[in-house]
């Protein structure tokens, strides 16, 4: 398959593309990475990658430069891995994209273009982001002072020891002959009053302090 029929193939794909030359200025730019970036292809084939993407690393550093990594390997010949990328939207918003490469050499082994499949992940991104976040608070919450643990009213503290037990909350409202609602509230209580948003952080906090 030569570099024309890729190039045709790639305008058909459902992930974004976009290919570049050996001076890594865009080729192609097709439907898919119109929609997912908000750029329009007429507007940025002919340019530097790099100033099309400027993108930033998972650390917020700019990768996109001229003679980057990447651009570098694939001349090279060798295959880069695939990568998350952080660029901005047309409308401004961030957008994190999982970019794969795909070289395509010409007979004598030589480089004609370097295609880049990606994805938008932003959602995925951003979940990570806020569980990583959620998680922190979780932990500190956890290494918190035993005293927080006496707020609890004795039917929370038998609560929260049968959730220790790992019983789920119907077995719960069985053993004390309450609702599962009441079960569910005590529940809600017991998080709240611990300052944690999960029962494993609520359960972790017992066992670090011996509450049981």
């Amino acid at each position: 398959m030569g570099k024309k029929d890729i190039l045709d193939v790639l305008a058909e794909t459902a992930d974004g593309a976009f290919a570049l030359d050996r001076d890594a200025r865009i080729l192609l730019w097709n439907p898919a990475a119109e929609r997912i970036t908000g750029r329009a292809a007429a507007e940025v084939i002919g340019s530097p990658c790099c100033e099309v993407m400027q993108g930033r690393d998972l650390s917020g550093n700019t990768v996109c430069v001229p003679g980057c990594h990447i651009q570098a390997m694939s001349l090279r010949g060798a295959l880069p891995a695939s990568y998350d990328l952080l660029m901005l939207h047309a409308s401004g918003k961030r957008l994190w994209l999982n970019i794969s490469t795909i070289l395509v050499h010409n007979d004598d082994g030589e480089l004609n273009a370097s295609v880049h499949l990606f994805r938008d992940v932003t959602s995925r991104r951003e979940l990570a982001a806020h569980l990583k976040e959620t998680l922190g608070q979780e932990l500190r919450n956890v290494d918190a002072p035993p005293d927080r643990l006496e707020v609890l009213t004795p039917r929370e503290r038998e609560v929260l020891r049968l959730i220790t037990r790992g019983l789920p909350a119907t077995a719960i409202a069985n053993r004390l002959s309450i609702s599962r609602a009441t079960v569910r509230n005590h529940t809600q209580n017991i998080l709240s009053k611990l300052g944690v948003h999960s029962k494993l952080a609520a359960v972790a906090m017992a066992n670090r302090h011996g509450l049981f």
